[in-house]
């Protein structure tokens, strides 16, 4: 079987659970589709279709949800939907299968997997998980692996698999309404540290909304594009983004040591 998995990875967390789940599904040979690089592939070249992203306030990341918006299939594509957080997923699950069953897909599998945080408040904080995933929530993803594999082969052998369910809380609806007003969920206004910038650009390259441009070697930021998905922040590599609340502190600039050695393929 073909397969091709889209996904969107700000700091190397998803696209590295990607890769994982690539390399241990053993009927599928698949694709990885970088998002904000690559353009809507043509999704009928395919047997299976998986969709990963991050959680960014127990929500998928906004332009995950976009490109999955534009996408319209006239059949009932297999596909499957998988997140990675931090502390808490809330409902970025439910969004993501809802999301994709709507686009045409027939939902076959869906997990979420704890990986260490890289969300910069809650690391400034003290809160990284960086010994995330445990060795329970590491057997459950081997096992939701497992799963997909035997339901890939059960597809490739023209059998039917049932569509899941992947339901959503009401608590997680509310708060994430709550923070967002709050605007608990914004990075605030960035500036930069002239005197440590190195004009290297990556900040710019790493914003998937365009909503950073290089101006006489600096970084402009148009806040009316901003995500507030830390990316620039996270993977400066001196560290000259900040905001009034964070400066120096709380980066997360690729998936953690432990991590990679968990999903080493």
């Amino acid at each position: 079987m073909k397969g091709i998995i889209c996904y969107f990875s700000t700091t190397g967390n998803t696209k590295l659970a990607c890769g994982y789940i690539s390399s241990k599904v053993r009927n599928v040979e698949f694709e990885l589709c970088d998002i904000t690089t690559e353009r809507i592939p043509k999704f009928s070249d395919y047997d299976l279709v998986g969709f990963a992203t991050y959680c960014n306030f127990w929500a998928p990341g906004k332009l995950m949800k976009t490109f999955i918006g534009n996408v319209k299939m006239n059949q009932k594509k297999p596909a499957f939907v998988f997140n990675t957080f931090g502390q808490m997923n809330g409902n970025a699950l439910s969004i993501m299968a809802k999301d994709v069953k709507s686009a045409g897909f027939k939902l076959i599998e869906a997990h979420a997997l704890h990986v260490p945080e890289n969300f910069p408040p809650l690391i400034k904080n003290g809160t990284t998980n960086e010994e995330a995933p445990n060795i329970t929530e590491l057997e459950k993803f081997n096992a939701f692996i497992e799963n997909l594999n035997n339901k890939a082969k059960q597809i490739c052998n023209g059998g039917n698999v049932e569509e899941k369910n992947v339901k959503g809380k009401i608590l997680y609806k509310v708060g994430r309404k709550i923070m967002t007003s709050l605007k608990m969920d914004s990075i605030g206004k960035k500036e930069v540290h002239k005197e440590i910038c190195t004009s290297c650009s990556l900040c710019s390259k790493a914003c998937s909304y365009g909503a950073i441009k290089m101006v006489n070697g600096y970084p402009e930021f148009d806040e009316t594009k901003c995500e507030s998905c830390y990316a620039c922040f996270n993977r400066c590599p001196s560290k000259a983004i900040y905001t009034k609340k964070f400066d120096g502190v709380g980066h997360y600039p690729k998936p953690h040591p432990k991590l990679v050695k968990k999903l080493k393929v």
